[in-house]
């Protein structure tokens, strides 16, 4: 692998932007790591895209564990991060109201959309620094803005915000 080839990591990048950011960031010349709660479901967007740049790897986001070993994986593979797309997120809750919210609905969304995307800064920090030109992009969404609140998608919405204010 030449130095001067950039490495990725994307996460949630099975589905949606990730799938989508992945496939553009390849298409670049990245070497993009495609992240996804399953290996097979990584592998599987691996081979649809079909681009040699890409390599499927298993990462919850909320698991220090699996943080920790892909991260290790990383340093052992490359040495180093270019750059950390933070995409993964679950819950946009349509169906729940601030009013009648669930809060375990909120909980799970604030541990993959916020506390999932800040632990993966925290482990993946000393590698991107090992760039000398390392990038954290944090996906947002509309759903997160201020002025934008309405007390429908509760969760997804109050991670969101949590997300920006991190950012």
């Amino acid at each position: 692998m030449s130095r001067a080839q950039s490495i990725a990591l994307v996460t949630g990048g099975n589905r949606g932007l990730g799938k989508e950011t992945a496939s553009q960031l390849a298409s670049l010349g990245y070497k993009v790591v495609v992240a996804a709660r399953s290996k097979e479901s990584a592998e599987q967007t691996v081979l649809e895209l079909g681009d040699k740049n890409l390599f499927p790897a298993e990462l919850d986001v909320t698991s220090e564990t699996s943080i920790q070993a892909l991260a290790k994986q990383i340093d052992t593979e490359f040495g180093r991060l270019d750059v950390l797309v933070n995409n993964a997120a679950i819950h946009y809750d349509t169906w729940q109201s601030a009013i009648s919210v669930d809060l375990d609905i909120v909980r799970e969304a604030m541990e993959t959309n916020v506390y999932g995307a800040w632990k993966m800064v925290q482990a993946f920090l000393p590698l991107l620094k090992n760039s000398g030109h390392g990038r954290i992009v944090n996906v947002s969404s509309g759903a997160g803005a201020l002025s934008a609140m309405s007390g429908n998608t509760p969760a997804y919405s109050l991670s969101k915000v949590s997300l920006n204010a991190l950012t």
